[in-house]
Order: structure tokens, then C-alpha cells, then sequence
């Protein structure tokens, strides 16, 4: 099992509609090829991980160097790791709205968003925190469910 993080930075202008169908079609070839993720968009940068077999990550990321949509590509990690972060996401898209303030946050992701309205390039290895911590809000929400049939289950 292994993890590859990367950014880059927008070449041309990608509105929410292309954007979720780059994200459609990378997560139909993702799960054919056993890989799990998450690419968000900032508007200007892109922040992706990818997981899987070494192999296969590597086919994957080759064209992805070679797309005109973005450029300075920036490679953070690419090691072997224990476990995913995103099982079950084949490549889940995340587009960060307006900067909003935090206290106007709804969702625990978009808490998050609201922190990340930053250059991620510009935060090297930290840029390796960003993607935890939406590894563990996705956790975090997959317990969720679980924890309020647990707490119907007791009369909760």
C-alpha cells in the first residue's frame, strides 16, 4: 500500500461542473484500478492524494503530469503507508467554496475549508496534515451513523 500527495496550480480557468466530472471520471478508473482518494480545489490550486498499489499509481499519475490543466506539479509524499485514509472513495472531489468565515461553517468539512483558504504550496510537508485531517473528518462521519443507531438502539 502505498500514498502519493501532490499539488498544483490551475493553468486554465476549471468551473464546479467540469470539476466534478474530472472527479466522476477519475473515480470510475480509480476503483477499476483498486486506488482510493481525494482531490480538492481551492479555485486557484489543487491538493491530491491517491492510494493503492505502487504500480498503479504510478500509471495513473503519468498523464496527470502531462494535463494542461495545471502546472507546478509539487510532490509532498510518495512512500509505502499501513492504511488508506479514503477507502471506499475512489476519487472524492472536493471543490472549497467562497472563503467563508469558520463561525459560519455548517458541516465538519466545511470547518475545515474554511482553514484552508491558503496557498497549499506554500505549506511544503505541512500540506501531508491538510490530507489527514480530511482522512479523519471522513472517519469521523462514517462513525456517525453508527453512533446514532447506537444511541437509538439504547432509548438515546
Amino acid at each position: 500500500m502505498h500514498r502519493l500527495v501532490y499539488t498544483s496550480t490551475q493553468a486554465v480557468p476549471l468551473n464546479p461542473e467540469d470539476f466534478e466530472r474530472l472527479c466522476e471520471q477519475a473515480s470510475s478508473r480509480n476503483q477499476r484500478l483498486g486506488l482510493s482518494g481525494i482531490l480538492l480545489f481551492n479555485g486557484q490550486e489543487f491538493l491530491q492524494c491517491l492510494e493503492g498499489d505502487h504500480a498503479q499509481i504510478t500509471e495513473v499519475f503519468k498523464p496527470i503530469t502531462q494535463d494542461s490543466r495545471h502546472r507546478d506539479i509539487q510532490i509532498h509524499c510518495f512512500g509505502p503507508v499501513a492504511d488508506r485514509l479514503f477507502t471506499g472513495w475512489g476519487m472524492q472531489g472536493i471543490h472549497l467554496g467562497p472563503n467563508r468565515p469558520a463561525s459560519e461553517a455548517k458541516t465538519a468539512f466545511d470547518y475545515l475549508d474554511a482553514q484552508l483558504h491558503r496557498s497549499w504550496q506554500s505549506l511544503g510537508a505541512g500540506v501531508l496534515n491538510v490530507v489527514m485531517e480530511y482522512g479523519q473528518v471522513k472517519a469521523e462521519m462514517e462513525k456517525a451513523p453508527q453512533r446514532r443507531a447506537l444511541l437509538s438502539d439504547h432509548g438515546g
